[in-house]
């Protein structure tokens, strides 16, 4: 999908797609339901509010929990017979937009429940930065190593190292970093702009 694409359900409905992966999602730029749909999450990273699994793996590929939210269009053979579409599961979330995606397995950095990008706090379980956005330079949340208890932010490391970044425009910035130098999820530029980086940042990253 792209920008010229269009994606949606019934107006009173719902727009659930299933995926078996999160890199099988190519979605970027898509309109869903009326949201422009800023693109897969990629692995590793938590589980995020728009997302339905069966199962997590850890970044050594071991099964660390199994969900099982939804049933795999188990279904789909009765869907195909009467050309319609009967929901697998109750699960269906709206806070990002009108739909959910349904993946069979992703990876993460920690078990757990979805963790919402948008509120603050609900950062990625050593992944970075626990909230969108923080202080000037650094998202204000736990970095790389932390543990997170959903909705309460990250419990990174205390004394973080801080690693000078370079500005597309010129100039540099300090970003706090986690013990082995990785950046935090978001940071926030000294225009006021909030920069998404998704594991590294580079001068061109968005």
């Amino acid at each position: 999908g792209d920008a010229d694409s269009v994606l949606a359900s019934d107006p009173n409905g719902e727009l659930r797609l299933y995926l078996p992966l999160r890199s099988s999602n190519q979605l970027v730029g898509s309109s869903l339901n009326g949201t422009a749909y800023a693109g897969a999450n990629v692995d590793p990273l938590n589980q995020q509010i728009d997302e339905y699994v069966i199962h997590q793996l850890d970044t050594n590929g071991i099964e660390v929990l199994t969900p099982n939210e939804h049933d795999n269009l188990s279904n789909w053979g009765t869907n195909l017979l009467t050309t319609t579409a009967t929901p697998d599961t109750s699960n269906y979330n709206t806070t990002l937009g009108n739909y959910s995606l349904y993946y069979d397995t992703i990876t993460v950095l920690e078990a757990g429940p979805p963790v919402d990008p948008g509120t603050p706090g609900g950062g990625t379980a050593g992944g970075g930065a626990g909230s969108a956005g923080g202080n000037a330079g650094a998202g204000t949340g736990g970095g790389p190593g932390g543990t997170v208890d959903p909705g309460t932010g990250g419990g990174g490391d205390t004394t973080p190292p801080t690693v000078t970044v370079p500005l597309p425009g010129g100039g540099t910035i300090e970003v706090a970093a986690g013990p082995d130098g990785e950046l935090p999820l978001f940071i926030t530029l000294p225009d006021g702009t909030v920069g998404f980086s998704p594991g590294t940042l580079a001068p061109n990253a968005p």
